[in-house]
């Protein structure tokens, strides 16, 4: 009994952190046995080896370097089947003997064992029930956003998309000392992706800034891959730099998480038999067959009775979130770039999980935010470029054109 209640103790503190917010990592000690446990969305990466004297580092390289393993045949096959930007899949890194840990999982050190502890609700929310919490939700983003204002002057990127104009709501809501600007790519002068963002920031009254694209240049790029390894996104490390030489010391606001799971980017409202390992490679971007290895592996860890209903978002929070997401805020970090994000706290995730997918991909959590705190907000027009948004909008032509896309690029040998 003894025991028991002490497991009891282990899992409640692990519930508390549910409510933390931001990037962090958290080491507990019990008993004679350390445990490593990491942010919502493992914005912080934790690699970890399985053999020799036990090793953590946010580079998997570091790690490698350390106890002289070589790169694996078998990743860099699977590394080659995408292009760089992509993740890899579940928990997998460049060498045989070096795993990360995945979000909702703590580290059993002594074991070298991870161990799954976040178990979404499996009780769906009603309509009503749904429009209920994300009000309620309002104040805690509200608080995350005061906290992150507190320390960094916060800038914010606006495109013509409702993602980046929801984290512009909450941060006009409170006040903070903020900027906007907008990558400009190849958009011409006309793309609705440089003009909505303006002619929002001149109504409110914020600065606005297009940013050209910057060359990181091949001897710098090769310079960052000796400290972290080569398999790396150049098109990233680009953007980083881009970001620093203009803002500096100042933190980015990403809106990855409202994407993925806010409005159920990668399940959309399709119906759970549809997730397949197929599909999620196709997810994935990912032309190498190899890989279907490890996606079964994945979707072997998410199918039991309490998860499978959250297979889609599952996925989406361990392998978008957990390894592309992480991916790209490691190599922004290293460029001396600080990404927050303001929904980056488990409990809010949690509680979206409770929605239906059918309401978040028709934006239930951006239009109900927005009518809330700044309707005016949903006056600008989202995403005139996008000549697939309607794709969107109906499940099975998604589903196709999911699967159609994929066929394309298998057959495209260029990246």
């Amino acid at each position: 009994m003894k025991k028991l209640k002490s497991q009891n103790i282990f899992a409640k503190f692990l519930c508390e952190t549910d409510r933390l917010a931001g990037k962090f990592i958290i080491l507990i000690k019990r008993y004679d046995n350390l445990y490593l446990v990491g942010d919502a969305t493992g914005t912080l990466p934790i690699n970890y080896n399985l053999k020799n004297y036990f090793t953590i580092s946010s580079h998997e390289k570091i790690i490698a370097d350390e106890l002289g393993y070589e790169i694996s045949n078998y990743s860099i096959k699977i590394r080659n089947g995408s292009d760089f930007s992509q993740p890899m899949p579940y928990n997998l890194t460049m060498y045989d003997n070096v795993k990360i840990l995945l979000p909702g999982y703590f580290l059993n050190i002594k074991e070298r064992k991870p161990q799954r502890f976040f178990y979404p609700n499996n009780i769906m929310l009603s309509r009503d029930q749904s429009l209920a919490l994300i009000k309620n939700q309002i104040l805690t983003i509200s608080n995350i956003t005061k906290e992150y204002s507190k320390y960094y002057e916060l800038i914010c990127p606006l495109t013509s998309g409702s993602d980046s104009r929801l984290n512009f709501a909450f941060l006009n809501k409170e006040g903070t000392n903020f900027k906007c600007f907008t990558f400009r790519h190849k958009f011409s002068s006309n793309s609705a992706e440089l003009k909505i963002p303006n002619r929002i920031c001149k109504e409110f009254k914020i600065e606005y800034e297009i940013l050209n694209d910057l060359d990181v240049g091949a001897e710098k790029f090769n310079e960052i891959n000796k400290y972290i390894g080569a398999y790396q996104s150049k098109y990233t490390i680009d953007l980083a730099l881009t970001y620093k030489s203009k803002f500096h010391d100042k933190a980015l606001i990403n809106g990855d998480i409202i994407d993925q799971i806010g409005k159920s980017l990668i399940g959309n409202s399709l119906p759970n038999w549809t997730a397949s390992m197929y599909f999620f490679k196709a997810k994935l971007h990912n032309r190498e067959r190899s890989i279907l290895r490890d996606i079964k592996q994945h979707l072997s860890s998410i199918s039991s009775r309490e998860l499978n209903k959250h297979k889609f978002d599952l996925f989406a929070l361990e392998n978008r979130l957990g390894r592309w997401s992480s991916q790209t805020n490691n190599l922004y970090s290293l460029m001396g770039v600080n990404s927050l994000n303001i929904y980056n706290c488990r409990k809010i995730i949690f509680d979206w999980m409770r929605i239906p997918r059918t309401l978040r991909s028709a934006n239930i959590i951006h239009n109900t935010i927005n009518d809330t705190i700044n309707h005016k907000l949903k006056e600008y027009p989202f995403n005139q470029d996008s000549k697939f948004e309607w794709i969107k909008k109906r499940p099975f032509i998604f589903l196709i054109a999911t699967y159609l896309k994929q066929l394309l690029f298998a057959k495209d040998k260029e990246y």
